[in-house]
């Protein structure tokens, strides 16, 4: 049983515990910048990527920006290689007193596999002057014959922010691999360009304001 003056305390403590309420939230991340965002290509090679091949386009909204790979395909018709890579190298132009840090990416294509061939595609980037990320794979199997899309996202301690007043080369790194494990006379191919829908691959920011000087 409980006694009058326990059932008093716990509702004074109750009463206290409510007029505190709960934690507050943590603060929103700022929005992205109005002004639009500028993402220059410094350069880009391999196999996979001829000069002048990869185009930036930026979304009006400014939380990232889409790579648009024009020739970037591998197959196993003894033309093209099986195996392609590019690597891309960028600048993000942040506006004035704010900063990045890459969050996800999304990446899309086509594949057209026969049974038992396989494809990969692997991805990894890095900033300047810092050691390259691990790889990211993604196995595809046949029979396949469709658009793919693949999401890739950097769990917060992982994540990469970078340093205020400073635009450093963001280099993204790419590799798509076909493999014919039945010496097939059908042809496979992968590609990073989609048929059905633009074939972007996207690269989602997230943005904070730098410390005041």
């Amino acid at each position: 049983m409980i006694s009058i003056s326990s059932a008093a305390r716990w509702a004074t403590v109750l009463a206290s515990t409510l007029a505190l309420g709960a934690p507050p939230a943590p603060p929103a991340p700022p929005a992205p910048p109005t002004p639009p965002l500028v993402v220059d290509v410094l350069a880009m090679n391999g196999s996979g990527c001829r000069p002048g091949s990869v185009f930036v386009v930026i979304p009006p909204d400014n939380t990232g920006f889409d790579l648009a790979y024009d020739t970037f395909m591998a197959s196993t018709d003894g033309v093209v290689e099986f195996r392609k890579s590019c690597q891309v190298t960028l600048q993000v132009h942040p506006p004035e007193g704010m900063t990045y840090a890459l969050t996800r990416t999304d990446f899309r294509g086509f594949a057209h596999l026969e049974p038992d061939v396989t494809a990969r595609l692997r991805t990894r980037h890095n900033f300047a002057g810092t050691a390259p990320g691990p790889f990211s794979a993604h196995p595809f199997t046949g029979p396949m014959d469709d658009d793919w899309q693949v999401t890739e996202v950097i769990e917060p301690a992982d994540q990469v922010v970078a340093p205020c007043g400073e635009q450093p080369a963001l280099t993204v790194w790419s590799e798509l691999t076909v493999v014919d494990g039945t010496a097939s006379d059908q042809t496979s191919w992968i590609t990073l360009q989609a048929l059905s829908w633009p074939a972007f691959s996207t690269f989602h920011l997230t943005w904070s304001e730098c410390p005041a000087p």
